[in-house]
């Protein structure tokens, strides 16, 4: 064999190896740091306090427990509906509120209802209560209620908060969509890199093969 057909043999050969190699070679594994998530109950750690400040308010308002309001607070992740709609120093006097005969059917002062997400919970509770006194306790009582749900109405509807939590719902479902929408491109995009790189190689596998049997002619 002459040097001339040497050099041709190695220099197809040698492509044709390189190509194969690209295509079928492993990607590397990329080690990554562990990442450790602390869970609660099988639910994520971030997930759970969450759903804890819901259930705080929820049961703060419909037990009427003005100190356990208080604390819920502290708990509630800052937005449109849990940032105060009055300074805190003019609805935290509880002490200044009289209420002889504390109890679940005994309702909150409404001043003392500072957030959005305090206002509708507590509009929810008392329907709630609303439909056992109207069946089982006396007309006094039902009208003690129906006075402070108007009230908590009336408070609601003056900051807009049906807006607020419209805005707030609309925001939770955009940041949802546009994470799996970022996910859904990510996988999309990789797929098709791929096959692009798989089809350019294979095509340059047969222009080399192709090109070996002319010159082998």
């Amino acid at each position: 064999m002459s040097a001339g057909k040497v050099i041709e043999s190695v220099i197809i050969f040698g492509g044709i190896g390189a190509m194969a190699y690209l295509l079928l070679k492993k990607k590397p594994v990329v080690e990554q740091g562990a990442t450790t998530k602390k869970f609660i109950d099988g639910v994520e750690e971030s997930e759970y306090n969450k759903l804890k400040a819901k259930q705080c308010v929820k049961s703060a308002t419909f037990m009427n427990d003005a100190n356990k309001l208080m604390e819920c607070r502290k708990l509630q992740e800052k937005n449109e509906l849990t940032d105060s709609l009055l300074s805190d120093s003019v609805v935290n006097d509880f002490n200044s509120n009289t209420r002889h005969f504390p109890s679940m059917f005994n309702p909150l002062p409404i001043k003392n209802l500072n957030t959005c997400n305090e206002l509708d919970n507590f509009i929810m509770s008392q329907s709630q209560k609303l439909g056992l006194l109207y069946k089982h306790f006396p007309k006094s009582l039902q009208v003690q209620n129906e006075i402070a749900k108007a009230e908590a109405e009336a408070k609601f509807n003056k900051y807009n908060c049906r807006d607020k939590i419209e805005a707030v719902r609309t925001k939770t479902l955009v940041d949802l969509q546009t994470k799996g929408s970022i996910k859904a491109e990510e996988t999309i995009v990789n797929k098709g890199f791929t096959e692009q790189k798989t089809y350019i190689i294979l095509g340059a596998l047969v222009l080399l093969t192709g090109f070996y049997v002319v010159v082998k002619k």
